[in-house]
């Protein structure tokens, strides 16, 4: 299952899936989070030293080898050079199972003392100051959830970039469940706001959480803005703030308020079947509108003819 934490800077996306993704893991569930924010400290959160971060590579970093492994035997694609960030999986193309990551991506992912997975899309090299958006880091994981193999009991979980960015890719359309974090602010439901109108044409999960909710005052003020009650409240918590300020925190010493939020974040999940034919079916409309847009131009080729009207996922996930 996939999983995005969305919403305005500083609405606690990080904290919560960095605490969503250890309590997953405490429940001995397959986890990995990707740290998919431009402002990357979510290795803190999971205890994860800098140290350790450094000597690791991060996902864009091995971009180039991830091209190579995902084409395969694939005719649709005739050399690595002409995939960008949503071209799609055909017939003949290698896909990434999350339990068995080529050793490649391995080489990327940390596992923390509590067995989560984690890994990062990459900051800005001193060559990219002033060159390169960071989209071009998003790259990367735009193009593994694309070919990516997920199955019952595995959690696949991304901290993007803040606000509405993601609607920049095509990798809005690419999660199962897409937590979108609002605290009583009027930018913060501005951000949902914008999600949603962007969201409008998607069949996308889309599960609001009120955050930072310290008095009734709070709850009201989002409910009335948002129109109807968030699908979770989290009371404002010492343990979170504690962990924000670099002391480690136990989940087990969490307030009892915030473990039953996240048990009921992880009931809610647990009756989703996964739509294997709409995740194709976006990915193929999103990477058209790209090639149009502009990979056709930047690869002087026409890119679309790599979607594949004989590739389905259900075929490989039954072979």
């Amino acid at each position: 299952m996939r999983i995005a934490f969305v919403g305005k800077g500083g609405s606690g996306k990080s904290s919560l899936s960095s605490v969503f993704a250890r309590y997953l893991a405490q429940k001995s569930l397959d986890t990995i989070i990707i740290d998919g924010d431009i402002n990357q400290h979510l290795n803190r959160l999971l205890n994860i030293s800098d140290e350790k971060i450094s000597k690791t590579s991060s996902l864009s970093q091995k971009y180039q080898e991830l091209k190579n492994f995902i084409i395969g035997t694939n005719p649709k694609i005739q050399s690595p050079d002409l995939v960008i960030n949503t071209t799609p999986p055909g017939v003949g193309s290698n896909l990434i199972e999350l339990s068995n990551l080529p050793d490649f991506l391995n080489q990327c992912v940390i596992k923390s003392n509590e067995n989560v997975k984690y890994a990062r899309v990459g900051d800005f090299e001193p060559s990219d100051i002033a060159v390169k958006c960071f989209h071009a880091k998003i790259s990367a994981l735009d193009l593994i959830l694309s070919h990516l193999i997920d199955k019952p009991n595995q959690y696949f979980i991304a901290d993007l970039t803040a606000g509405s960015d993601s609607f920049a890719s095509g990798i809005f359309a690419k999660f199962d469940f897409t937590f979108l974090i609002v605290e009583p602010t009027t930018q913060s439901i501005s951000v949902y706001n914008q999600y949603k109108n962007y969201a409008k044409d998607y069949e996308l999960n889309i599960k609001v959480i009120g955050n930072k909710i310290e008095d009734l005052a709070d709850l009201d003020f989002i409910t009335e803005n948002l129109g109807f009650k968030p699908d979770f409240i989290i009371p404002k918590s010492t343990a979170i703030k504690n962990l924000n300020r670099g002391a480690w925190v136990e989940i087990q010493d969490c307030e009892p308020e915030l473990t039953l939020v996240l048990e009921k974040m992880y009931q809610s999940l647990q009756n989703y079947e996964t739509d294997w034919d709409l995740r194709l079916k976006y990915m193929n409309q999103i990477h058209i509108k790209n090639a149009l847009g502009y990979g056709n131009m930047q690869k002087r080729s026409d890119l679309t003819t790599q979607v594949d009207p004989g590739f389905n996922f259900l075929d490989m996930l039954n072979d």
